[in-house]
């Protein structure tokens, strides 16, 4: 009587807990087969919600575009409550939510049309999963300014940087406007010979160097500017004050002043570095394929495009996009 008065009251969720309760607990057989029977009613309507509900999503404008579905990191005791959710949004069972649950680092969850994605990630959100979506043309429209060397580092910053066209320019910010820093490591793969089975010469792809990537998010502004090792121009760069004097040529030398000018981020600029994008990447790598191209915006020296670029792209623009300014102090 309690699941067909929830049933009325159009509370399907409580109708299902309560016939699932009668369906665990009672041993009447009159009593159970009226749960069966409810359950399946139940059952049938929530589905029934569920797909008019998907139709009515994918019926909006812009719908039919590409997405992503990004889950964020969810640690200690929620982890079970928050599999849960998503084990019922996505209709799977609870142990394989929690493994697709992420600890540490967002994860690439589902790509396809932008309206099915934003469907699930309200839904997702209503059950306490922490997740964000975005189209992929939100990614591709971000301006990034690729940064060849900071001018000047006093109390207003001065970077030389080019557009996505090459035309070079400067751009004159305060430390303050940087709102968010992610940093990536990406690998650079070379071809190399080695000895295979039965002592034979083979050609592999093989992890040879890492790519250090920093993208300043400015919000205000509407872009990001984005720093990286390789490319840096260190000879006509300012000092830091107190951290590094311009450098000779060198490799040895490069790596110190990258890793000094770092530093000066994190002590001139007050968000954290983000640096969780190797497992985003480790997650993105099986979906890139299925999405539109990503321009990376890099000019990394390699034989052949690699889908850790684009992932990087994919992942700072997504925190761009997800930012929430911190609440300010009263």
């Amino acid at each position: 009587a309690m699941g067909q008065y929830w049933e009325v009251k159009a509370d399907l969720e409580r109708a299902q807990v309560t016939y699932t309760q009668l369906l665990q607990n009672t041993a009447n057989t009159k009593v159970l087969s009226h749960a069966r029977v409810g359950m399946k009613r139940v059952r049938d309507e929530l589905a029934r919600q569920r797909e008019h509900d998907l139709h009515a999503a994918k019926a909006q404008p812009g719908s039919e575009m590409a997405g992503v579905l990004v889950l964020q990191p969810v640690g200690g005791d929620q982890r079970l409550a928050v599999a849960q959710g998503l084990a019922k949004v996505m209709q799977i069972d609870v142990y394989t939510a929690r493994t697709r649950l992420p600890s540490q680092s967002w994860r690439l969850h589902r790509v396809g049309p932008l309206g099915e994605l934003r469907y699930f990630g309200e839904q997702l959100r209503q059950h306490q999963v922490p997740c964000v979506w975005a189209a992929v043309e939100e990614v591709k429209g971000l301006p990034v300014f690729r940064v060849q060397a900071i001018q000047s580092a006093e109390a207003q910053v001065t970077v030389l940087c080019q557009n996505a066209h090459g035309q070079k320019g400067t751009l004159q910010l305060q430390w303050s406007e940087v709102s968010q820093c992610v940093l990536g490591s990406l690998p650079i793969y070379e071809s190399v010979v080695d000895l295979g089975p039965w002592g034979k010469l083979q050609r592999k792809e093989a992890t040879q160097d890492y790519a250090e990537v920093v993208d300043w998010h400015l919000h205000r502004r509407g872009c990001v500017l984005r720093f990286c090792d390789h490319t840096y121009r260190y000879r006509e760069a300012a000092p830091l004050p107190g951290l590094w004097d311009p450098p000779t040529d060198g490799p040895l030398i490069a790596a110190t002043a990258w890793k000094a000018l770092k530093a000066g981020f994190e002590q001139a600029i007050a968000p954290p570095l983000q640096r969780d994008f190797t497992g985003f990447g480790e997650s993105a790598l099986d979906f890139i394929d299925l999405l539109p191209e990503i321009p990376a915006y890099l000019d990394l020296s390699r034989g052949q495009p690699s889908p850790w670029d684009a992932a990087f792209q994919l992942y700072s623009c997504l925190r761009f996009l997800a930012y929430t300014p911190p609440e300010k102090s009263s």
